[in-house]
């Protein structure tokens, strides 16, 4: 019996292409989220789903849809999806981790620039035709270079944009759960220290944490206060980690300098205090993927097929799992045999091979 799949919002043609022909594919071509009364519905008696953030994917809709054998979220974040609740039901929850990263840190230090710089103010100045004679003191921002970065949340973006602040010359704090190994700290000239520390002592605090429970309100009046009346905030990981009533008071009240944005509490809303503020930057979810595809120009394709004829799959990892009692991004090996199979193949815009995904589950 042929593998059968739902792709619950809009991917490229050639992406969709590539797709076998013996695999039942139900497309929802549309940038909309599915309510969840329709996700469930159309996933009856499909074995898998590819969806996008704008999906959740919780106990109630797992427990109605018992074929379900995996979801593969296609992006580097999951909190649309309950990973325990999949666990339970034995659903396998996938990520795309890396296809964003170098990408996504750039546009986090763009925001860094813009709102250190006040990019955005000087635009709308000139546009708005104030612009009359030179000014000794006009629109002064903050310099970059030779300051103090804190990066909280030291995974793939968060290097990334330690490696950036090298080239600015700047010192660079981290805090994370885990310590980076002893030689990325000295390749990427970063020292570890408490959350406390780091917000005392960075010119620009830098957000590039996962949201779970702990992290929600991470940044919040207490941990702003802690901050220099100089310092710039930018959070490119995800709106709740920063409580948004409380950087509001923070900018209208001088406790730091001002911030960038491009996540928010509850996208598409924005908290009505930070529209007026011109010390902050605020950007749309997703201003920072590239064009051609939302993964960073590269062409990602599905192939879905049946691990039966793939024997060499029994006993394997799973690649990029979202499980989080795994450890190092693995869960333990799943028998692959008789399972709904997807591969996920990243591909340059020459059409080179960038990376290969695996996904299997039981």
């Amino acid at each position: 019996m042929a593998k059968s799949v739902l792709i619950s919002n809009v991917l490229p043609q050639e992406s969709l292409d590539l797709i076998p022909a013996g695999i039942d594919v139900d497309y929802h071509d549309s940038e909309l989220a599915l309510s969840k009364a329709d996700l469930i519905k159309r996933l009856q008696g499909r074995a898998g789903l590819v969806c996008h953030v704008l999906s959740t994917i919780d106990e109630e809709l797992l427990a109605a849809v018992p074929g379900l054998q995996v979801v593969a979220n296609v992006a580097v974040g999951f909190n649309n999806i309950d990973v325990a609740a999949a666990r339970r039901h034995g659903v396998v929850v996938t990520n795309t981790p890396d296809v964003l990263t170098e990408t996504t840190a750039d546009f986090a230090w763009t925001l860094l620039m813009a709102a250190s710089r006040r990019i955005v103010e000087a635009d709308r100045y000139v546009r708005s035709g104030q612009w009359k004679a030179w000014k000794w003191s006009l629109l002064w921002g903050s310099d970059i270079h030779g300051k103090t970065l804190g990066v909280v949340g030291f995974g793939r973006i968060g290097r990334a944009m330690a490696r950036r602040a090298q080239g600015f010359g700047m010192r660079v704090l981290y805090h994370d759960a885990v310590r980076a190994d002893a030689s990325v700290e000295r390749e990427l000239n970063a020292t570890a220290t408490d959350l406390d520390t780091l917000l005392r002592q960075s010119d620009f605090v830098t957000m590039h944490t996962l949201l779970t429970p702990e992290t929600r309100h991470l940044i919040n009046e207490r941990t702003l206060r802690l901050m220099k009346k100089t310092a710039t905030l930018i959070n490119a990981s995800r709106g709740p980690v920063v409580d948004e009533a409380a950087l509001v008071r923070a900018l209208t009240e001088g406790w730091i300098a001002g911030a960038g944005l491009d996540v928010f509490e509850d996208e598409p809303t924005i908290h009505p205090g930070l529209l007026p503020l011109p010390n902050v930057t605020l950007a749309p979810n997703g201003e920072q993927e590239m064009p051609h595809y939302p993964l960073n120009g590269y062409r990602v394709t599905w192939q879905l097929t049946d691990a039966e004829n793939k024997a060499f799959l029994d006993g394997s990892a799973i690649v990029n799992s979202a499980d989080p009692f795994s450890a190092d991004g693995e869960v333990p090996a799943h028998t692959a045999k008789g399972a709904f199979k997807l591969v996920i193949k990243l591909l340059r815009p020459d059409g080179s091979q960038a990376m290969e995904r695996v996904l299997a589950s039981q």
